[in-house]
């Protein structure tokens, strides 16, 4: 289920900027407004706060949408939060290269963390790395 509130779109506003920011800056890719130039063509991507018990991100190739939980509005830090926003992101970039048949964490998502030089601790990002 997705959640719209103040909070949540407050919350929404600092996971653009953070994304925006990582896209931008740490990964050399260009976005604007709410779309991304990748090889040449332009791609949407949209944010949107769910309820979950046990995933904390998550990115749906067929809306080209990431999904934070809202648990992450009240109980983690930024680092953390940036964390899960880059593993996201991973998910994102590996779809727009290789399409959607390809294991979530196999070896075209890994190799995507390594080409931005994301840590083990990205790739593997879990709720139990979180403990929230």
């Amino acid at each position: 289920m997705h959640i719209y509130s103040d909070t949540a779109l407050i919350f929404l506003k600092k996971v653009r900027a953070f994304s925006f920011d990582i896209l931008k800056n740490e990964m050399g890719l260009p976005f604007q407004r709410k779309r991304l130039l990748f090889r040449g063509k332009h791609y949407p991507l949209d944010f949107v706060v769910f309820e979950h018990d046990k995933v904390l991100g998550e990115y749906d190739p067929h809306y080209f949408q990431i999904k934070i939980n809202k648990q992450l509005i009240y109980k983690a830090n930024d680092h953390h939060l940036k964390n899960i926003i880059r593993h996201e992101i991973a998910h994102y970039i590996t779809h727009l290269i290789f399409g959607v048949n390809v294991l979530p964490h196999g070896k075209e998502f890994l190799s995507v963390c390594q080409r931005f030089n994301f840590s083990r601790e990205i790739s593997n990002a879990s709720v139990e790395a979180y403990k929230l």
